[in-house]
């Protein structure tokens, strides 16, 4: 939703998924290049689905999250956005969770048959550091034009392997 409210915005839209309007996918190694490619200051967003197969805790200290680093720290510098979604928030590394300036955890409200009636988004401050108090709410009504956006079941893997130090 927020990638697509941004390209109506004019801004370049990288996502490591298809989306169904335009942007530029990305890949580990497009990711990875972007602390050596020149200073590009033009805004834009990326947006990561499954961002704890990219950013890994448990893969802390490997090479491949040190340079993830790079991307995260000069994402100021190159006015990008970053937004990223994953189902296991305790895996996502430290240099994406240092960065993040608001977390949300998603609800849908469902009437007796199952149907989606609200969706509710809890803010949190930085990576789920502190609760605000605040809940987005969403009718499902208005959230259907985003449902085409992608295809929920595309794999995202990151598909990019760095030799083993």
């Amino acid at each position: 939703m927020v990638a697509r409210i941004d390209y109506e915005n004019k801004k370049k839209i990288y996502a490591n998924y298809d989306l169904k309007f335009p942007h530029t996918k990305f890949d580990m190694e497009d990711m990875l290049s972007i602390a050596s490619m020149e200073m590009d200051i033009e805004p834009k967003t990326y947006v990561i689905q499954e961002a704890s197969k990219w950013f890994d805790a448990r893969r802390s200290s490997r090479k491949e999250n040190t340079l993830l680093s790079s991307f995260t720290g000069q994402s100021g510098k190159r006015e990008i956005d970053i937004y990223y979604d994953d189902q296991f928030v305790t895996r996502i590394d430290r240099g994406l969770r240092d960065i993040t300036d608001y977390s949300f955890i998603s609800n849908c409200v469902r009437d007796a048959n199952k149907n989606p009636l609200i969706f509710e988004y809890e803010m949190y401050n930085g990576y789920f550091l502190s609760p605000t108090g605040k809940t987005i709410r969403f009718p499902a009504q208005w959230m259907q034009q985003f449902y085409d956006m992608y295809d929920t079941r595309q794999p995202t893997f990151a598909n990019y392997q760095l030799e083993r130090q």
